[in-house]
């Protein structure tokens, strides 16, 4: 591969894992408000571990609302950028787009 392409397919990478860790702390958040108070914090360590382990098919789920295993990325117009499925729901772990969980609501 060229130059130009292993850095379009880093970028693609860091894209994607900047996407998981995102949700994963916007999880973690949510989890400690929800239980915050009413269970420990071996409570919230066991219930964020339960969906994050959701994630061991983040190559291979389809998107829950479009059934497509990649989807354009619509923050990246000026090149054609795809990602899987990177938003996991609470507590059930469906698999979306962060696009089409928003059109889903």
């Amino acid at each position: 591969a060229t130059a130009a392409e292993q850095d379009d397919m880093q970028g693609a990478g860091e894209t994607l894992f900047r996407s998981v860790e995102a949700q994963c702390a916007a999880a973690l958040h949510q989890i400690r408000e929800t239980l915050e108070g009413s269970e420990g914090g071996l409570a919230c360590l066991a219930v964020f571990l339960r969906w994050v382990s959701h994630y061991s098919s983040l190559f291979t789920a389809k998107c829950h609302w479009c059934q497509r295993h990649l989807a354009p990325m619509t923050e990246a117009p000026d090149r054609l950028e795809f990602l899987p499925p990177t938003l996991r729901t609470l507590p059930s772990g469906l698999p979306f787009h962060p696009e089409c969980r928003e059109a889903s609501r």
